[in-house]
């Protein structure tokens, strides 16, 4: 289960999830687009789940600007479904997932696929996340900002596969395959019953067939994503009905779920 792929040869697969952010997402597309890695190295697959905005139109454009981003529909609804189309989609060794609201700096590919050839062993580099989202009220906003970094430095490996965050996170395609959902056709990598917390159940499950989770310190990206009160306490009613959900799954999890989600040191929100 392990093999290194030579930085110089190895492609990566960008996977987004997109649904009504037409007015969100050109930026952080323009962003992954601008990248010092050659783009016949990368190439960018966007999941429309079911928009009902001007995402089609806007998707359109770009893809007449950029060789090597492709769109595709999606019509059942949730990131598990739109995800796992997009893994389907992909071509790439190496599949970063990363959500339509992330800003990257121009190495970022370039420093994902560095970490991969560096090791042998079956490994997920997970990237930093900083939260820069408008948040309502202020004090809130506060909160959020420093809470990112109230966990100290972190070594470079042994975060617990719960930890596998969809915001800035790549693996090997054979990873993912080796951890799939039985052997149904389509494949299955996410879980569709779960309408959150399907990273960190795709994560349980690579650590299972033995996937390490490597923090990559150097690899930050910018969360923006503005909200107020009222989501954020829609949200985080969905992440604790999704917490037991996975515990029902995998009552093994039951002692370690709910502290290891709750003190994570990247954002979940």
């Amino acid at each position: 289960m392990s093999s290194v792929i030579g930085s110089d040869s190895m492609k990566i697969s960008v996977v987004i999830p997109t649904r009504n952010h037409a007015n969100r997402i050109t930026a952080p597309l323009k962003a992954i687009l601008t990248q010092t890695l050659p783009a016949g190295r990368y190439e960018v697959i966007v999941v429309d789940n079911g928009s009902t905005d001007d995402t089609a139109q806007m998707l359109d454009q770009l893809v007449s600007e950029a060789l090597n981003l492709r769109w595709v529909s999606e019509p059942e609804v949730g990131k598990s479904a739109a995800r796992n189309r997009g893994i389907r989609e992909s071509s790439g060794e190496i599949v970063l997932f990363m959500d339509d609201d992330i800003l990257v700096m121009p190495d970022h590919l370039e420093r994902h696929l560095a970490h991969h050839a560096r090791v042998s062993e079956a490994v997920a580099i997970l990237g930093r996340v900083k939260d820069i989202s408008s948040i309502q009220p202020a004090w809130l906003e506060d909160y959020f900002h420093s809470r990112q970094w109230m966990i100290g430095p972190q070594t470079a490996t042994g975060l617990n596969p719960l930890h596998f965050v969809t915001t800035n996170v790549s693996l090997r395609r054979d990873l993912l395959t080796e951890a799939r959902i039985g052997d149904t056709n389509p494949p299955l990598y996410f879980d569709p019953a779960f309408a959150m917390r399907q990273d960190g159940e795709l994560g349980h499950r690579l650590g299972k067939v033995g996937v390490q989770m490597v923090l990559a310190e150097d690899i930050v990206c910018y969360h923006d994503h503005p909200r107020d009160l009222r989501a954020i306490l829609r949200r985080s009613h969905g992440a604790g009905y999704a917490t037991a959900q996975l515990i029902e799954k995998h009552p093994e999890l039951e002692r370690q779920a709910t502290k290891l989600l709750s003190a994570s040191p990247f954002m979940k929100y």
